[in-house]
């Protein structure tokens, strides 16, 4: 699969043009094609799919997880040529300076095909092209398009100022008036209402076709491919999803809709504009942004579309409204003329596009109590019409902008209905990532709690090693590290360097004695410990005196470790859960060496919100099903009968269960009795194979 991408230094330099001509040329060429639209754009895929006769997908660096970008472009463009159109210029992206053109462009090896609006400049589009090529390393700037070049002898002024340069002019286009597309409130006007779209992109095709080398582009790059298998993708509304969709509701992204059907939901479609009601069967029904604001009356009038709608509400379907779909969910809509139409009334919420105010950005939202993912998730807002009032009702999504900055609480939520102003994207990287500002794979999940990873610091760490512990009062790590062939020493405060330590633990402070490191003195030693040390572990070591960022630099740090519980990190009580941040490597051999362990539902749930881990979420409860009845066979065949279980435990019922528990504690397999009834015990969820035979053993010698 070959693939490039148009960009060009800002908005209005024509790359949207110059893209739908390529893609025109490149098809009557003979190319078979995969156009993609890069960034959150909703109208300009319409447009790439009447010009290339191909579906549009979207690949957003911000709002996308890597991974999902890694698969969405080899999928989209297999056996195909991947054109993608950037957004505005190639360097631009989020507020936070993240998410361009230029970052996709790096993740997935494509070439940058640049566009140059010349119509205003003859020399000094060198120093231009040349600050553009050179800005950044790990972007392959393939070449330049000439747009808007007034005649020949411009083109000569243009192509000898690029010479010295060694950039290829990929293609020349001429000035031409033809070659503008009307515009509207939320940007281009939709192809599907552009009378004479056909005949605008044959000619762009020809004027491509003319002055561009459509060989050397389609020869272009080979970006680098993923499986998109394993990546898991948001989860849909429901099973049958009826999806409202017409141009008052057009705007609604391929991935979504290719995920859902992939995790085996059906979907069908309708028209409110054509007063179609959502299929009677849907357990789920979406109404994605758009136009409605130009389409109120039609919308008022649609009695079936609304008696539908209703009916849907009152079989308890889930329905979401976002952005259009949101004010359509509402109870009136306030047109551009000042006239108020009554909405389906399912959200007590009024819109005005009359009284209109821009609102532009990525966005975080962090669901509240029954939003339709209960997961952190992407999105991006672009709307003029405002709310005029919202009432009493469940707020949706706690926003945040693309810097974090709080934006309060988005939508409502009445029952089973939901909306916002939001158009929901993806779900978003790990919560713990993001708070220490690390790289994919530096942070992952161990259950249950950071004692599975401590006992296998050990084994991290490597043999023959000499370990110092500096720890307020003495805990597991001495009996978890040493070993006849690795020195730990164990101290209560930090010592004065020695050469010799290949390693460094700072303990967990929170002990029954009270005692805690003793705060910026620590902190300032992790740094210096670092300088000489092969590794540094800090587990939870300055929680009660600093947050761990003071210690923890924005881009990592080789050898530094740290550990941390879900339940203190998040405040939730009880959840026998933990993380890891550290290096890349270091994590992915942790990974490995941690094995499977036993892992509750609240667990489960609170890791997956935090680490966004959902295929090792799926493993480990299909896991935990079936250790659970393996445990549950074994104990029935030494005699026991099963009084109940929960995610973690069997209780069983032995007459001789007081001294099978101390024959099990001999083998140092420990359950919990009960007093009241010394017929009962409780057995934990063996990790692993392993322990599942020592548990078997053990039991064969008790019983």
């Amino acid at each position: 699969m070959n693939g490039f991408l148009v960009a060009a230094p800002h908005s209005g330099s024509g790359k949207t043009v110059v893209t739908l001509g390529l893609l025109r040329a490149l098809r009557d060429a003979g190319h078979a094609l995969a156009p993609a639209k890069a960034g959150p754009d909703y109208i300009d895929p319409a447009f790439h799919a009447a010009a290339s006769g191909e579906a549009c997908i979207n690949l957003d660096p911000w709002a996308m997880r890597p991974d999902l970008l890694r698969a969405l472009a080899p999928d989209h463009g297999a056996d195909r040529l991947l054109v993608t159109e950037a957004m505005m210029g190639l360097f631009d992206g989020a507020a936070d300076g993240t998410g361009s053109a230029a970052d996709l462009a790096a993740l997935l090896g494509l070439s940058i095909v640049f566009v140059v609006d010349a119509s205003r400049m003859a020399q000094s589009i060198a120093a231009l092209v040349s600050g553009y090529r050179s800005h950044r390393k790990d972007v392959d700037f393939a070449g330049v398009i000439l747009n808007r070049v007034g005649s020949a002898r411009h083109e000569a002024m243009l192509r000898a100022a690029l010479d010295p340069l060694g950039v290829p002019v990929l293609g020349v286009v001429p000035g031409d008036t033809a070659l503008a597309l009307p515009e509207r409130h939320l940007g281009l006007v939709q192809a599907g209402e552009h009378a004479a779209l056909e005949a605008f992109i044959a000619h762009a095709g020809t004027v491509m076709a003319r002055g561009c080398d459509l060989e050397a582009l389609a020869a272009m790059g080979l970006p680098r491919a993923s499986g998109k298998a394993s990546v898991p993708r948001l989860p849909p509304l429901g099973q049958r999803m009826a999806i409202a969709r017409d141009i008052a509701f057009a705007f609604c992204y391929p991935h979504l809709l290719e995920g859902w059907r992939g995790q085996g939901a059906e979907l069908s479609f309708f028209s409110p504009l054509a007063d179609e009601a959502p299929a009677s069967d849907a357990d789920a029904v979406f109404l994605p942004g758009g136009y409605p604001e130009l389409h109120p009356e039609t919308i008022a009038g649609a009695t079936r579309f609304k008696t539908g709608m209703k009916a849907a509400r009152d079989r308890n379907a889930a329905i979401y409204g976002e952005c259009g779909g949101y004010m359509v969910l509402g109870e009136g809509l306030t047109g551009a003329d000042g006239v108020r139409h009554a909405m389906l009334g399912l959200l007590p919420v009024e819109t005005s596009f009359a009284t209109r105010t821009r609102h532009l950005g990525y966005r975080r939202l962090d669901p509240m109590a029954g939003a339709p993912w209960p997961m952190p998730l992407t999105a991006h807002e672009f709307h003029y019409a405002t709310v005029t009032r919202e009432g009493d009702a469940e707020a949706l999504f706690a926003v945040r902008d693309a810097q974090g900055a709080d934006l309060g609480h988005y939508g409502r939520r009445v029952g089973t209905v939901s909306g916002s102003w939001c158009h929901v994207i993806d779900y978003c990287l790990d919560a713990a990532r993001a708070y220490y500002s690390v790289p994919e794979g530096a942070a992952i999940v161990a259950a249950p709690g950071t004692q599975a990873i401590i006992q296998r610091l050990g084994d991290l760490i490597g043999t023959n090693r000499r370990i110092g512990i500096v720890t307020p009062t003495y805990g597991e790590y001495d009996w978890c590290l040493a070993t006849p062939d690795r020195v730990v020493g164990t101290v209560r405060a930090i010592p004065a360097y020695e050469d010799g330590y290949d390693g460094v633990v700072f303990g967990n402070p929170n002990n029954p004695d009270g005692a805690r490191h003793a705060g910026e003195t620590d902190r300032t030693a992790v740094a210096a410990l670092l300088a000489h040390s092969g590794t540094v572990i800090v587990d939870e070591a300055f929680a009660d005196v600093a947050p761990e960022t003071s210690y923890v630099p924005d881009t990592g740090n080789d050898g530094l470790i740290v550990l941390r519980s879900f339940g203190k990190f998040f405040g939730l009580a009880g959840i026998r859960l933990g993380f890891a941040i550290g290096p890349p490597g270091d994590m992915a051999r942790l990974r490995r060496l941690l094995g499977p362990w036993a892992v509750p539902g609240p667990a489960l749930f609170v890791g997956g919100r935090a680490l966004r881990d959902i295929a090792w979420i799926a493993e480990t409860r299909t896991r935990l099903m079936r250790d659970r009845q393996r445990l549950t066979g074994l104990l029935e065949r030494h005699g026991f009968a099963i009084a109940g279980h929960t995610d973690l435990f069997v209780l069983a019922v032995h007459d001789r269960a007081p001294g099978i528990a101390a024959a099990l504690a001999r083998a140092r397999i420990w359950v919990r009795s009960f007093d009241k009834d010394a017929a009962w015990l409780r057995f934990g969820l063996p990790g692993d194979d392993a322990a599942f035979a020592r548990l078997e053993k053990a039991l064969a010698q008790a019983v």
